[in-house]
């Protein structure tokens, strides 16, 4: 899997989160990820020991120049590590990476293809009318608490201006058979 900006945590309750760009525009850019209240939505993905737990977002350009990604940073509880990329494929082909176990003995048919093609998340090029998936990978601390990452944010550049697009789903990888 191709590495991406990483977001770690260690212990029970440790956070990580980096501070905000203090002139960037918050979410009125033209790159748009899911525009949700802040704790309106969690996706929840079950898991068993040794599963590293996917989950991707669609990130669409409604703008008329590029967006160039720069980062991608997050806060994460209870997780070993976080890896952000790109697939930059998927969703023209009509692969859309909602959230899952890998490996995995159920394959829903791409998952491997699209965490194959996942790229860094830096200098990722968001053409006008384009859309990319953003694919966190969490790797969780416990066999037995869940790890949650929440309070996403991209930081691009879309013409001359800097923006960040904050993503307010919560995800959960939960240990067991279902959240």
């Amino acid at each position: 899997m191709a590495a991406g900006t990483r977001v770690v945590g260690a212990g029970a309750g440790l956070l990580v989160a980096l501070p905000l760009a203090a002139c960037a525009p918050v979410g009125d850019g033209p790159l748009a990820g899911p525009r949700v209240a802040a704790d309106d939505v969690e996706l929840c993905v079950p898991t068993t020991a040794g599963e590293h737990i996917y989950f991707g977002e669609a990130l669409a350009n409604g703008g008329s120049d590029p967006a160039v990604i720069s980062d991608v940073r997050g806060t994460a509880e209870r997780a070993e590590s976080v890896d952000f990329s790109i697939d930059q494929e998927g969703l023209s082909l009509d692969e859309v990476l909602g959230g899952g176990g890998w490996p995995t003995d159920e394959p829903v048919g791409f998952e491997a293809d699209a965490l194959g093609r996942a790229v860094p998340v830096e200098g990722v090029v968001v053409d006008p009318g384009a859309a990319v998936t953003l694919i966190a990978v969490v790797e969780p601390t416990s066999a037995t608490d869940d790890a949650i990452v929440d309070d996403i944010i991209v930081t691009y550049t879309s013409g001359d201006e800097e923006y960040e697009e904050h993503i307010s789903v919560a995800y959960r990888v939960h240990h067991g058979d279902s959240c």
